[in-house]
């Protein structure tokens, strides 16, 4: 007699029925239910068991989604985004270093440009306009990279916060109904672990992510102000 299951239980079990239909030689390893047809409460209890998606949308509560998708995906997002743009501006700076001529579709190219529009200007003046120029093209290229690293501060903060809230939950139950029954206690023992959880996997990722785009701001703003200054001593040599 076949019954459907109402959900099936984690993928190393159901993989091994695509092994045992696709193997050519045999024996070969299988997930069979010890408690057998009649009983079927280890199978039952395999398939209550939650996954990822279902701890992330269900167990973690409001705050667990919230770090994860709010935070999560939206600094991943942001991630990708900002990463593109300054390999953009990279590559269009990389351009101008190898062209003989000046073009003001890039911070190096206006920088040099500077020099170009102030031929009589002494070193001193010139450093300064070029300072300023610096200035004015810093924001464009540091833009929102201080929020992927606020969204690696704030993620396990966040986890902390929903700990919080389900030990709050898990006391409460525990005033009301006890000891007795654990799965009383289960709704904020799981709010407590799985945003925990939660924040950590959101905050680890974007501690890298920040790294990698604020260096790369400040791979670019080197290059352009080691441009700026030998341009500067150049003036100053003639």
């Amino acid at each position: 007699m076949y019954e459907e299951l109402p959900s099936q239980p984690a993928g190393r079990y159901t993989s091994t029925t695509s092994d045992v239909f696709g193997a050519d030689a045999f024996p070969v390893q299988f997930a069979v239910d010890p408690t057998g047809p009649q009983g079927g409460s280890y199978l039952a209890s395999l398939i209550s068991m939650s996954g990822a998606w279902e701890r992330i949308n269900g167990e973690g509560g409001p705050i667990g989604i919230v770090i994860f998708y709010v935070l999560g995906l939206g600094g991943v997002g942001l991630f990708i985004w900002r990463l593109v743009t300054l390999r953009g501006i990279r590559s269009a700076v990389d351009s101008q270093l190898a062209a003989s001529t000046l073009n003001t579709d890039n911070p190096l190219g206006r920088v040099l440009k500077i020099a170009e529009d102030n031929p009589k200007a002494d070193t001193e003046t010139l450093e300064l306009k070029m300072a300023e120029q610096i200035l004015n093209e810093r924001p464009p290229i540091e833009k929102l990279n201080w929020l992927i690293k606020l969204i690696s501060i704030v993620a396990p903060l966040m986890g902390l916060f929903g700990t919080i809230v389900g030990m709050i939950e898990t006391f409460q139950m525990i005033t009301l109904f006890g000891t007795g029954d654990p799965k009383t206690m289960a709704s904020g023992i799981s709010i407590a672990l799985v945003t925990t959880w939660l924040g950590l996997m959101v905050a680890i990722p974007m501690t890298f992510m920040s790294a990698i785009v604020s260096n790369f701001s400040k791979g670019i703003l080197e290059t352009i102000e080691e441009q700026a200054i030998g341009m500067a001593a150049e003036r100053s040599e003639k």
